[in-house]
């Protein structure tokens, strides 16, 4: 999966008018926060949100990223295996693991953008 502005990336302006109108709640926070900084696994998202199961992560940064790309109609990235949505492709690069919780994910810089233009995470 590759960030090239497909139509399942929104611009800094759609993600930044999103994220104004949709207050962010505080698991999101700390997700968002963490994943800011660079690739990061859902194990990791999930330490950061104060969960000990990366599935808490998956389920929540899924939903979140499912509510983005709904909101904005953004045609998300599906799975070659089933065809399903891959819910984050909204706001992230996934980059698939070899274990449960091993599998990492990425902000797509325009919606890093607007993260930091909206003061969520830090430049």
């Amino acid at each position: 999966m590759t960030d090239d502005g497909g139509p399942n990336v929104g611009t800094v302006e759609q993600y930044s008018d999103y994220l104004a109108e949709h207050p962010l709640k505080e698991y999101q926070l700390k997700m968002l926060r963490e994943n800011a900084l660079g690739w990061r696994s859902s194990a990791e998202l999930a330490m950061a949100a104060g969960w000990r199961s990366h599935r808490a992560a998956n389920l929540h940064y899924g939903k979140f990223a499912k509510e983005v790309g709904r909101g904005l109609g953004l045609t998300l990235v599906r799975y070659d295996k089933d065809g399903t949505e891959f819910f984050t492709s909204a706001i992230a690069l996934e980059r698939p693991g070899t274990k449960a919780g091993s599998w990492e994910y990425k902000l797509h810089p325009a919606f890093l953008q607007a993260l930091r233009q909206l003061g969520i995470v830090p430049e």
